[in-house]
């Protein structure tokens, strides 16, 4: 069978409409975690959401836990790290990663997904390339970190690349 994908807003309606006639309550972001992982498949969709209801709630940090995914403010806080070549956040976050044992696929698939969603404001604030250049290192994480044993050593390699490459501009830069 060749099954299309439902769009978003069509997946929601049915998402929302199950909800109630259950009497379930959810939080508008859950719902958008749990459509976005699903990528146009209702089936995986309502698998995702069976997992992520307690005590008839749709909440966000249930379905962080129960889809193992990282939160939205630890994805902005790497974000600004990356952005700022922030080498001890850059640890913090690594060490995270590690303690959590967050799969790294999922969190590079995450990062990139955050990057687009907020591409609005790179152009508002004049920094696409620097999005661009972000949304290139997740996506290479992603790529690689299923070319090798220990995939937490793709993202810590490329990450601590991405403090040498900020080391050596701010050295290029001239002083103003």
């Amino acid at each position: 069978f060749d099954l299309t994908k439902i769009a978003e807003a069509d997946m929601r309606w049915l998402i929302e409409k199950i909800c109630s006639q259950e009497s379930i309550t959810w939080e508008k972001e859950a719902l958008d975690m749990i459509i976005r992982r699903a990528r146009g498949s209702l089936r995986d969709a309502l698998t995702m959401l069976e997992k992520c209801i307690f005590d008839k709630k749709v909440e966000t940090k249930n379905v962080e836990a129960a889809l193992h995914l990282v939160s939205l403010s630890f994805l902005k806080e790497t974000f600004d790290a990356c952005i700022s070549w922030d080498a001890k956040e850059i640890q913090r976050i690594i060490n995270t990663l590690e303690q959590e044992a967050t799969d790294v696929r999922q969190f590079a698939a995450q990062m990139t997904e955050w990057i687009v969603e907020h591409i609005g404001e790179a152009f508002e604030k004049k920094l696409f390339p620097l999005y661009q250049e972000l949304f290139d290192l997740f996506t290479r994480i992603y790529v690689q970190s299923r070319q090798v044993a220990v995939p937490m050593d793709i993202m810590r390699m490329s990450l601590y690349e991405r403090i040498k490459s900020g080391v050596i501009e701010k050295k290029q830069t001239p002083k103003k």
